[in-house]
């Protein structure tokens, strides 16, 4: 039997471009045992609300660094 750990984690993005955060919220979802389910606009950053089959951390930093690995930096490059 597998371990997992479900849970629902919200991570933080500084990506404010409607594309931007399509495109990460898209790259999250490919990523195996994720999906997106909620996009929260923020003023200086904006939130996403991740379902994550195997949560190492709730803490937003650690959980946002585990998620979004090397997909952000690119796609912020994009969206500029």
């Amino acid at each position: 039997k597998p371990r997992v750990n479900p849970g629902i984690v919200k991570i933080e993005t500084p990506i404010q471009s409607q594309y931007g955060l399509s495109m990460l919220s898209n790259s999250i979802t490919l990523t195996p045992g994720t999906i997106t389910m909620e996009v929260e606009k923020g003023r200086n950053s904006n939130y996403l609300y991740i379902h994550w089959i195997d949560v190492k951390s709730q803490e937003c930093p650690k959980a946002s660094q585990n998620i979004k690995g090397s997909f952000e930096p690119w796609i912020r490059r994009i969206f500029k």
